[in-house]
């Protein structure tokens, strides 16, 4: 059953889905959080990240890291914060309200405002996930 509310002065993880989105001082790409069609209007992240070698808390084929967001700045742009747990994921959360790719102008200053809303960056030195061959 999903949580009835998620903490204000809590954390949530943002998976680096791709190398692109971080550099090598550790600054976020306004990529990572602007919706692809693919995400249905929803951006996927994890209350918990608890992610080892070669296996991904959020059930991706490769990830970078976790990008550490402060749940009480997501929720001041009014962006809602809810628990959606995927049966390979149970830790599964989404952040909604996020303006669609389609407005470009208005997806940009989000993600912005997104990336200022960043604590840190968990960057791995290889990218693991759920499907790699040993």
């Amino acid at each position: 059953m999903p949580k009835a509310s998620i903490s204000d002065n809590g954390i949530v993880y943002r998976a680096i889905r791709s190398s692109g989105w971080i550099d090598e001082n550790n600054n976020v790409a306004l990529a990572a959080f602007v919706l692809r069609e693919s995400d249905k209007g929803e951006l996927s992240i994890l209350l918990k990240a608890n992610c080892v070698l070669r296996i991904c808390s959020a059930g991706l084929k490769s990830c970078w890291g976790e990008i550490l967001l402060n749940v009480e700045k997501v929720k001041k742009l009014n962006l809602e914060i809810k628990p959606a747990p995927l049966s390979h994921s149970p830790d599964h959360a989404v952040i909604l309200n996020l303006p669609l790719p389609e407005n470009f102008i208005e997806a940009e200053r989000m993600a912005t405002l997104l990336v200022d809303s960043v604590e840190s960056v968990h960057k791995k030195p290889e990218k693991y996930g759920q499907k790699l061959q040993l």
